[in-house]
């Protein structure tokens, strides 16, 4: 079955065959989607009176605290509109008595909106109606790929710009009313799982994401431990200069490191003295044990780095699955326990969680 998009791709690729038409394969079904679900969510604000932009400047008052009130500044820095949009809704949502505007009463020349109470008792008539539809919208999707479509979109959003940068917003806890549950469990460490990458320079920038997000993870929940989990001591760097590097870096952040496999697997204090640590790590994982190899001259063959490569239980079947798995949202620790190795003296078990990232930061 074919949709609106593939006749308009086929209609190109008979009238323009020169051109590389894919991006509208994704950008045309983005433009049709937000159209469509538009109308639907509508209809659903006009049973409630609202228009789309009505709600979201109620929506944000309501998430925003308890005391449901901002300054139109900051009003238009959260809702999902444009301040022209919402100063001409504060109008409407004041004459109907849904927000009230008052001066500060620490500066006279701030104004507040807040939420009255029939705005109030709106929204929280209006919002489960909302969920339902948006439910409805996307009833065609699993979980996994609800999860899958949105972390994909929120790569699209981050690439054009259109992020927040987490050490300005609040923790969560500023915006309950009530206790938080995981506030009672912030001894629990947070996990920034690194796999690698196919090549070196891959490998690099995968580490300097999953550093950058321990970083943000650090500064909004400081008191939550804070762990850079790898399978071997081998992904993280090449020798053990650029690992006692590494080190200091964690070191100075408050994060700690979390090795699967080999000699010394275990959790690692980053206030321990980086360099010393470090420097014990390398040595014990055979770094620095071909000081020439970087020479072009030699020309040697290729080498597979110390402990990659795919492992020899993991065949291209099982790989296939793990990585169908991971694209549904598994983590590594959960997908190896649904593997089972086939051959071998191994045949019948699980592979191990660090085979399993081994084979999967070789693609």
């Amino acid at each position: 079955m074919a949709d609106h998009v593939d006749l308009v791709l086929r209609q190109w690729g008979a009238q323009r065959p020169d051109l590389d038409v894919s991006p509208m394969a994704v950008i045309g079904r983005i433009s049709r989607s937000e159209r469509l679900i538009s109308a639907e969510l509508g209809r659903t604000f006009a049973v409630h009176e609202l228009d789309r932009a009505s709600f979201d400047v109620l929506a944000t008052l309501r998430r925003s605290g308890p005391d449901h009130r901002l300054t139109p500044a900051g009003l238009t820095r959260s809702a999902m509109v444009t301040s022209g949009a919402i100063t001409q809704r504060l109008d409407r949502l004041e004459a109907r008595g849904l927000v009230a505007r008052t001066p500060s009463a620490s500066d006279g020349r701030v104004v507040h909106v807040e939420l009255t109470e029939a705005g109030r008792a709106l929204i929280d008539r209006a919002l489960p109606d909302h969920l339902a539809t948006e439910n409805r919208v996307l009833a065609a999707l699993t979980g996994a790929e609800r999860r899958t479509l949105a972390g994909t979109l929120r790569g699209l959003l981050e690439s054009l710009g259109d992020m927040i940068p987490e050490d300005s917003l609040p923790s969560e806890n500023e915006f309950c009313e009530t206790p938080s549950r995981e506030a009672e469990a912030g001894s629990r460490p947070v996990r920034i799982e690194y796999g690698g990458g196919s090549d070196a320079a891959a490998s690099r920038s995968e580490l300097e994401k999953a550093l950058a997000i321990a970083r943000d993870v650090r500064r909004t929940a400081p008191d939550r431990p804070v762990l850079l989990t790898v399978a071997e001591l081998g992904l993280l760097a090449r020798t053990s200069a650029e690992l006692a590097e590494l080190g200091g870096r964690l070191r100075e952040h408050g994060i700690g490191l979390e090795i699967l496999t080999g000699p010394l697997s275990g959790v690692h204090d980053p206030h321990e003295p980086g360099a010393t640590l470090f420097g014990v790590l390398a040595e014990a994982a055979g770094l620095d044990r071909e000081p020439h190899r970087r020479e072009p001259e030699r020309q040697e063959p290729e080498r597979v780095p110390r402990g990659g490569g795919r492992p020899k239980v993991i065949d291209d079947e099982m790989l296939a699955r793990a990585r169908a798995l991971r694209d549904q949202g598994l983590p590594v620790p959960e997908i190896a326990g649904r593997l089972t190795i086939r051959t071998g003296r191994n045949a019948g078990q699980h592979p191990s969680v660090a085979s399993l990232y081994r084979a999967l930061a070789q693609e």
